[in-house]
């Protein structure tokens, strides 16, 4: 079985024929999944990326070449080579039956901290720093968060190693926290790790400033998932700390 996605141009989630709505229960009945990322604006189909790698799904992104793919995603054949294919516009694919799993990593974490900061300027990837600061101080306990360590928007690493890492950190944590820094709809990396870690059953809240810029999956709800709007940046802490 198949399930494909045109995002977002409509949202039209087929398995076997049949329209579904995107869930972990759902894709957990294909043989393998296919996700057109026809340009940079397909947060649902990075929803269903991220649930894809965790329940080990072989997983086809098909985008007219990579530049067209988030960063994150853009050597997933590199970091999951058994599992991940990019292929271009109608190439044959040729898909593994039992890609390997995901590992976890060497160390566990009480809370891992994702976060939507793609596309920002410096000053607000600043800004959106502190905030994670802020947050993990708030949380307490040993937590993984790539955006407190990375420094700026010049000291990424890899797509291949980021992917490897964040997804390992996902697996590893008792829970997870996603954090946006404000509601304009972009491509992230934190989508595919959101989607992983309802897959992997983590226990997920969701802090956004309001829905407007949400894949459309998470505006209608997704199972594990609790969404918090917290309005203005100064309303942050106290909303994560009512949720």
């Amino acid at each position: 079985m198949k399930i494909s996605a045109q995002i977002p141009s409509r949202n039209d989630w087929q398995a076997g024929g049949v329209a579904r709505k995107l869930t972990p229960e759902n894709l957990a009945r294909a043989d393998y999944v296919s996700l057109s990322l026809e340009n940079p604006g397909a947060e649902d189909s990075l929803v269903a990326c991220g649930m894809a790698l965790a329940q080990g799904r072989p997983t086809v992104l098909e985008a007219p070449d990579r530049r067209h793919l988030p960063w994150f995603l853009r050597e997933g054949d590199l970091s999951y080579p058994s599992q991940i294919t990019i292929t271009q516009g109608t190439t044959p694919v040729q898909v593994e039956a039992q890609p390997d799993p995901i590992t976890n990593s060497s160390q566990r974490f009480d809370t891992f901290i994702g976060c939507l900061m793609s596309g920002l300027s410096k000053e607000q990837y600043a800004e959106g720093r502190t905030h994670l600061q802020q947050i993990n101080t708030a949380l307490g306990g040993s937590n993984y968060c790539e955006g407190i360590s990375v420094g700026s928007t010049d000291t990424f690493g890899t797509p291949k190693q980021s992917l490897i890492a964040d997804l390992a950190a996902v697996k590893s944590a008792d829970r997870c926290v996603f954090y946006q820094y404000d509601n304009s709809s972009r491509p992230s990396g934190m989508w595919v790790e959101l989607g992983a870690a309802l897959a992997w059953g983590k226990d997920c809240t969701l802090l956004t400033p309001d829905l407007n810029g949400v894949p459309p999956a998470v505006k209608q709800g997704l199972p594990g998932l609790k969404v918090v709007q917290y309005g203005q940046h100064d309303q942050l802490l106290s909303a994560l700390k009512s949720s």
